[in-house]
């Protein structure tokens, strides 16, 4: 990759490391990268229709997610998607839809293991605006902020979404709005770094056993190695039919036979955690 000021920004665990960096060709763009190995290409990812772009993080499906420039100029959150069969790989590039005006620019910043991506949506052209972080899975965008109970959202603005974790935990930064003047930390217009965590409010279909994994199926309040356990029991085993969740279209509701659809929801709750499937 012909240039200067290469950053690697992210790496998964097939060692494929993903980054920017300023190209000296064709016309000293900045441009994102992705590399799958010590002795492979530096491959460029495709803009949205403008000059310049960078990757920011990668999983191990080898999604891709950062930002890259528009035509008219401002940049937008992205995913490149690798094309199977393609040698080197080459990528397909989306825009995740920005929230509406002022918001005119976006990025994103992690996805976990599931596609559930965080970034913020920014103001560039609007004085005063802050950024509006957010969480984005399976085609829906949503605002840190309407995530949490009122009394947070009276106490903290969330400025930064900068990661995620398989658990659906989120991390970044936040401005506290109101405090206590004796606390020095905890002053009106700190920042300070936070994390989200899901509340294990409603467990859903995913929760099928209780704590020690034993059978019938009794939910007990969280998601673990016992859900996953009855959920890949044997089919002559009662516990079976506690794993028809859903049917082939992906559905909550029994159909009457475990398949894809059962296992996409399994594994949608019990990666996430209690009560945290975007709806």
């Amino acid at each position: 990759m012909p240039g200067f000021g290469r950053q690697a920004n992210g790496v998964n665990n097939s060692s494929v490391i993903v980054g920017g960096g300023w190209m000296s060709e064709p016309s000293w763009a900045y441009a994102a990268w992705v590399l799958h190995g010590p002795n492979e290409p530096f491959i460029i990812l495709p803009t949205l229709g403008g000059r310049d772009a960078n990757a920011e993080k990668i999983n191990d499906a080898g999604a891709i997610v950062g930002d890259a420039q528009a035509a008219q100029g401002f940049s937008r959150a992205a995913i490149w998607t690798p094309i199977p069969g393609t040698t080197p790989t080459r990528y397909t590039v989306s825009d995740i839809p920005l929230f509406d005006a002022p918001y005119d620019s976006g990025e994103a910043r992690d996805i976990n293991s599931m596609g559930m991506i965080v970034g913020a949506d920014l103001a560039i052209a609007t004085n005063g605006v802050g950024p509006k972080p957010w969480v984005y899975f399976n085609g829906q965008k949503r605002a840190l902020e309407d995530l949490v109970s009122p009394e947070v959202r009276a106490e903290w603005t969330f400025w930064w979404a900068m990661g995620i974790n398989d658990a659906g935990q989120i991390t970044g930064i936040a401005v506290r709005n109101n405090g206590d003047p004796n606390d020095p930390i905890g002053n009106p217009g700190d920042t300070r770094a936070f994390i989200l965590t899901p509340a294990p409010t409603d467990c859903g279909p995913a929760d099928i056993t209780n704590t020690d994994g034993d059978l019938p199926g009794t939910p007990d309040g969280a998601i673990d190695n016992g859900d996953f356990a009855a959920f890949f029991a044997s089919t002559e085993d009662p516990i079976h039919t506690v794993a028809d969740l859903a049917n082939t279209d992906g559905e909550l509701g029994p159909d009457g036979v475990v398949d894809n659809g059962d296992f996409s929801v399994f594994f949608g709750y019990f990666f996430v955690g209690c009560g945290n499937i975007p709806s």
